[in-house]
């Protein structure tokens, strides 16, 4: 992952985590704290309710004391009060014995009627006491709901008030919030005095059976959810209860309205978050681009300079808003560009010297290796003739073995100073590699010919494998010839005293020709067997010092198979020999 995205998605989620997070508890507690709210609110619409009911019922109970005094005295009511209980609601105001017979009529229009309905009475009775007491609602003369202020006044004679429902149905008419949010007002009887449902206001339906309601009449206060009859719905529910007449006041919701209000916030929250993630993600952005940006500068200016443009260099306008440390990042770069621009040149300048030096060297030991092959031939030859006795006899043996010494040290003088032009020759690249078909089995015969001498001279046992199918070849026989020689004279020189050495060559799948040198002689380590494969690097035991050499064999037979286009494989072991391939 690239840094600048890194950075981004790490700013991003750095940014966006508390959004998040606060977006999913938004969400996760809107429903709770949408309950919370409504049973506040709730609560205090019904207590303020209740307020306004325990005054109303205050100031009723007031003016129908002043009849019931009035009425004890046998005093007219007066029009100031006859006004008052007007604005209260109150109707007819009577007094009645315990039959429910029409005595006299203290307030309120003519009366139809002389005597109270029987389910009138059997309402009010229950409620008689020397006090003022509101009855439960119950129907009129008429079937209007209607509730009944009585109180005894003398012994056989009972003061009865009837009071309109209105101001109690105008209160619960003025709640109302949300979809089907809604007041009610129930007697102590649970009897509906004023709701919604029209209906049940009517017939002041009992709904003593919702939980809300029961407790109401055990004159408690709370919250409560419960399943409405009317609404069909679950509800949530502030209720509280009327001190003095029983009355219950409840403001319910129906609950699905709580459900879907904390869905907009949910949602809410949710486009907040997006748009919170959106604004964190594009600031992200821009800081991540900030920061990485210098640094993608210096990474474009060092792939130039790796492709060879050794001036390139970041630039001030790519360092623009970029931090102190990237700044100073980018000059150390720079710094560092040109030190290695001033040295680059220095040892551009070095390598030319050293090239120029190697090629002299080079053409030094070719023209050496030429001078001194001449001479060189010269004591050979000489020494041959001599050694032959052609222009006649040598007359005592210690001279034999002084001819034999001086020829035997010129050949191998020769040898060396062959394995010397032929590295400078390789070297410098100037080696002839001349192609032409070649017999395989010619050119392993006439190789087995050569060193045949030089083995039985060394007391080591020559062996031969060569396949019958290897096929005539284009390539260079003179450099391969060579490379067969120096390998077998390698092995031969160091395999065991009456050791073996076995030259092999085989065609393989692919038309692939293998020739192998294998000896049972010293054998190398991994470490010696670098160092044979070294120009003059020469492995250090005691059976090798016993063995003049340049160390130059295996180097040049390496060069000489790659360059006729394969490949060199060597594998040994210390005591076990050696095995080139």
């Amino acid at each position: 992952m690239r840094l600048k995205h890194l950075l981004w998605v790490a700013l991003t989620l750095l940014a966006a985590l508390p959004v998040l997070l606060l977006g999913a508890w938004v969400s996760k507690t809107a429903l709770d704290r949408e309950v919370a709210a409504v049973e506040e609110k709730h609560l205090l619409l019904a207590r303020n309710m209740t307020a306004a009911l325990e005054r109303y019922a205050g100031d009723a109970t007031a003016v129908f004391e002043l009849f019931a005094a009035n009425a004890r005295n046998d005093i007219r009511s007066q029009e100031g009060v006859e006004a008052l209980a007007h604005e209260l609601g109150f109707g007819h105001v009577f007094i009645i014995d315990g039959d429910g017979q029409v005595e006299r009529q203290v307030n309120g229009p003519a009366a139809e009627f002389r005597r109270l309905p029987a389910a009138v009475i059997a309402a009010l009775q229950p409620h008689f006491g020397a006090t003022p007491a509101f009855s439960p609602v119950t129907m009129n003369a008429r079937g209007d709901p209607t509730l009944f202020l009585t109180q005894v006044i003398t012994e056989d004679r009972i003061l009865v008030a009837a009071l309109s429902t209105a101001y109690l149905v105008d209160l619960q008419q003025a709640i109302a919030f949300g979809e089907r949010g809604h007041a009610a007002i129930v007697d102590d009887t649970g009897q509906v005095i004023a709701h919604p449902n029209e209906q049940w206001q009517l017939e002041a339906k009992n709904i003593s059976k919702i939980a809300p309601v029961r407790r109401m009449m055990n004159g408690e206060t709370g919250v409560s959810r419960f399943f409405s009859p009317a609404m069909q719905a679950d509800m949530i529910s502030g209720f509280t209860t009327v001190a003095g007449p029983g009355w219950g006041v409840m403001v319910p919701q129906p609950f699905d309205e709580l459900k879907a209000a904390a869905r907009q916030v949910a949602g809410a929250a949710a486009a907040i978050a997006s748009i919170g993630i959106v604004v964190a993600a594009v600031l992200a952005w821009t800081v991540a681009d900030l920061l990485t940006r210098p640094l993608q500068a210096i990474g474009r200016a060092a792939e130039r300079i790796r492709e060879g443009h050794w001036l390139a260099r970041v630039a001030p306008g790519d360092l623009r808003f970029a931090t102190r440390e990237t700044q100073e990042l980018a000059n150390c770069f720079n710094q560092m560009a040109d030190h290695v621009e001033n040295n680059r040149s220095l040892i551009k300048r070095a390598l030319e010297d050293a090239q120029s030096a190697d090629r002299a060297k080079t053409e030094f030991l070719a023209n050496m290796s030429h001078e001194l092959r001449t001479p060189l031939n010269a004591i050979i030859g000489f020494s041959d003739t001599i050694r032959m006795e052609l222009l006649g006899p040598l007359e005592h043996d210690q001279y034999r073995r002084y001819v034999e010494d001086i020829r035997d040290s010129g050949a191998h003088l020769l040898e060396v100073i062959n394995d010397i032009l032929d590295l400078a020759k390789i070297e410098s690249g100037r080696v002839d590699i001349e192609v032409e078909p070649v017999d395989l089995h010619s050119l392993l015969a006439e190789t087995e010919v050569l060193m045949t001498p030089q083995a039985a001279r060394s007391e080591v046992t020559l062996f031969t494998e060569i396949a019958t199918d290897l096929p005539r070849v284009v390539t260079s026989g003179v450099r391969l010839k060579q490379v067969l020689l120096n390998l077998l004279s390698n092995a031969v020189k160091f395999a065991s005293p009456n050791g073996h050495v076995t030259m092999a060559a085989w065609l393989e799948t692919g038309d692939v020709i293998k020739f192998q040198v294998s000896d049972d002689g010293l054998g190398m380590t991994e470490d010696q067997l670098k160092t044979a494969l070294t120009p003059f690097g020469q492995v250090e035991s005691g059976l090798a010092r016993n063995y003049q050499g340049t160390g130059l064999g295996l180097p040049i037979a390496k060069a000489l198979a790659e360059l006729l286009g394969g490949r060199l494989d060597i594998s040994s072991k210390p005591r076990v020999g050696t095995i080139v391939t």
